[in-house]
């Protein structure tokens, strides 16, 4: 296992519900990720697009922001986000998805 890989298999088993995933369990689990990188201020989704897959931040961060740019909530390496509106309080509002920072922010995403 290189480097890279070591460090995937490190932050996937901080995510609760893949904390008891040995190097083997991540290992598979990482087979059926599609990676997926974006630069600063690419959009990762937008208004209305639909998700069917869980996303898994791995490195960098991303905004989630409402449909009057207010932010709902930061993403950050570790964290998990089921479809489109697992971490909202009320689902009406249909947020807009944005990398964060300046750094490139890898994620992963697994369908659903």
């Amino acid at each position: 296992m290189n480097e890279r890989q070591h460090h995937l298999v490190k932050v996937i088993q901080k995510i609760e519900i893949f904390s008891g995933f040995d190097h083997t369990d991540v290992q598979r689990l990482l087979k059926i990720c599609r990676f997926k990188s974006y630069a600063a201020g690419e959009d990762v989704y937008k208004r209305g697009d639909a998700s069917d897959e869980m996303l898994l931040v791995l490195r960098g961060m991303m905004l989630v922001l409402g449909e009057d740019g207010k932010e709902l909530a930061r993403v950050r390496p570790g964290q998990t986000l089921w479809g489109r509106w697992d971490f909202l309080p009320d689902s009406h509002d249909q947020p807009m998805w944005w990398p964060a920072t300046d750094r490139q922010l890898l994620c992963c995403g697994i369908r659903i």
